[in-house]
C-alpha cells in the first residue's frame, strides 16, 4: 500500500510515530513538504531564543499513550525546563520522525509543494511543483494552518511601508527596524515582539481590534479537577447562557479560571458540534478573541519580557488604526492563522475539484473520496479544538488505527 502525507510537521510526525509502533512496515509512506527541514513544521524550525513552547513541557508529547514522553527525552538531553523554547521541540519532533523512519523503512521524504491530484483507475496520482508524481492508494492532508493575506480594509495603511505577509519571512530575513508595526495581538505576534525587542527594535505598536494580549498560566495550580461543574455545564442549551455561567463561575474569589478551561477542554467538540451554523457564526464574530485569550495562553518567559517592554515604554497597543505613523518601517502581518482551504492553492484545486467540501464557515474541509483524510486544523469546523499538541496526537493515534493492518487488497 501506498500513502502520500502532505505536510510535514507535528500532525504527521505524530502519524509516523503510531504507525510505526503498530508494524506497519510493508506500506511505503510518501511525506511531502516545501520545507526541508521535515517532522518539525513552522512553528518549530525557528532557533530564536525568543520563541517559547506556550503549554507546559508535561503536557506535550507524540503520544497519548505515552504523556511524559517528552519530560523523559528532556532528561535525556539535560534541558529539563517548564517551558521549552520551540527550537527545542523542534529537536524532538524531528528525533521522532528519525526513529519511525528507521522502523517503517519505506519513507520517501519529497521536498516540494504539493499541486493536483487526480484519480487514475482505482489510485489516485499526487503531482508536486518539482514535476514528481506518485501513485498512491491514500492521500492524508496534514498542511496545517496558512496566514491569510492583511484584510482590505489595513491596505490603505500600508502605504510604501516593506510588508511581511507572512510573521516568519520576518524572523528569517534578519533584518532590524528601529520602528515596527506588528498587526495582531495573539501569541504570534507577542513572539514577534519579543524577538523583534532582541534584536534592538526601540518602539513596537501592535495594532489590535480588541487589544487584548493572551492571558498567562497560573503557575501554582495543579493537575487536580477544579471543582467547576462540567455536567450541569453540557447540560445547558444556550450558547449566552452557557457564556454567562462559564464568566460568572470564573470571577468567584479563589476560583482559578485556568483550571475551569482545563477541564472543560476535552469536552470541547462536543460543545462545539451542539451550536448551529449560526451560533457558530456568533461565537466566531463575537466571542472567538476572549476565549483565544484565555485558552492560549503567555509563556512566562515571553510574559517577562513583553512586560519589561510596557515598563520601558517600547511597546504600545492601538486598537482601530486610522493611520499608521510616518516613522514606522516595517509591519508584520500576525493577524492569526486560518484553516480555510481557499487560502491554499493545493486545497483550493481539491475543493473545486470535489475530492473535500469547504467547511460553510471556512473552518477546513470534510473529505469526499474515501481514500483522503485529514489531520490537523482541516478539523477545527469539526472540533473546534484541532491545532494543539494533544489534540493533534490524539486525531494521529485514532488516523493511525484505520491503517492497522490495511494491505493493499483491501482498499
Amino acid at each position: 500500500m501506498k500513502i502520500a502525507i502532505v505536510g510535514s510537521g507535528f500532525s504527521s510526525t505524530s502519524l509516523l510515530w503510531h504507525l510505526a509502533r503498530q508494524g506497519n512496515s510493508d506500506h511505503t509512506y510518501y511525506l511531502v513538504d516545501r520545507n526541508r527541514e521535515f517532522g518539525k513544521g513552522a512553528p518549530y524550525t525557528h532557533s530564536h531564543e525568543s520563541f517559547y513552547m506556550n503549554v507546559p513541557s508535561k503536557r506535550l508529547s507524540i503520544s497519548p499513550e505515552e504523556p511524559l514522553h517528552f519530560i523523559q527525552w528532556l532528561k535525556d538531553q539535560n534541558q529539563e525546563a517548564e517551558f521549552v523554547p520551540r527550537s527545542v521541540f523542534g529537536e524532538y519532533l524531528n528525533q521522532c520522525l528519525q526513529e519511525s523512519m528507521g522502523r517503517l523503512n519505506n519513507v520517501v521524504l519529497i521536498q516540494s509543494e504539493a499541486v493536483s491530484l487526480r484519480e487514475q483507475k482505482s489510485r489516485l496520482a499526487l503531482s508536486t511543483i518539482s514535476g514528481t508524481t506518485v501513485e498512491i492508494d491514500s492521500l492524508i492532508l496534514a498542511t496545517g494552518p496558512v496566514t491569510p493575506p492583511v484584510p482590505q480594509a489595513l491596505q490603505s495603511l500600508l502605504n510604501e511601508r516593506q510588508l511581511f505577509q507572512d510573521p516568519w519571512a520576518y524572523v528569517q530575513s534578519g533584518k532590524q527596524y528601529d520602528h515596527l508595526v506588528i498587526l495582531g495581538t495573539g501569541l504570534t505576534a507577542c513572539d514577534l515582539a519579543c524577538h523583534a525587542l532582541r534584536q534592538g527594535t526601540k518602539t513596537l505598536t501592535l495594532y489590535s481590534r480588541h487589544g487584548l494580549l493572551p492571558l498567562n498560566h497560573n503557575m501554582n495550580q495543579t493537575d487536580t479537577p477544579s471543582d467547576f461543574p462540567v455536567t450541569a455545564f453540557l447540560k445547558m442549551t444556550s450558547l449566552a447562557s452557557k457564556t454567562r455561567f462559564l464568566r460568572d463561575f470564573c470571577s468567584q474569589p479563589g476560583v482559578s479560571w485556568q483550571a475551569c478551561f482545563d477541564q472543560l477542554r476535552p469536552h470541547i467538540p462536543v460543545l462545539w458540534k451542539a451550536l448551529d451554523h449560526r451560533q457558530q457564526k456568533y461565537f466566531l464574530g463575537r466571542l472567538k478573541t476572549f476565549w483565544n485569550i484565555h485558552r492560549h495562553r503567555l509563556p512566562p518567559p515571553t510574559e517577562s519580557i513583553l512586560k519589561e517592554g510596557f515598563r520601558l515604554n517600547k511597546i504600545k497597543i492601538v486598537k482601530n488604526p486610522l493611520e499608521i505613523p510616518q516613522n514606522q518601517e516595517a509591519v508584520i502581518n500576525a493577524l492569526g492563522t486560518s484553516a480555510d482551504p481557499l487560502h491554499q492553492p493545493f486545497l483550493k484545486k481539491l475543493v473545486d475539484s470535489n475530492f473535500i467540501l469547504r467547511h460553510p464557515l471556512g473552518l477546513g474541509f470534510q473529505s469526499l473520496n474515501n481514500n483522503i483524510f485529514s489531520l490537523g486544523c482541516a478539523r477545527t469546523g469539526q472540533d473546534w479544538e484541532a491545532s494543539a499538541a494533544k489534540e493533534l496526537a490524539l486525531q494521529a493515534r485514532d488516523l493511525a488505527q484505520i491503517f492497522k493492518g490495511v494491505t493493499a487488497k483491501a482498499v
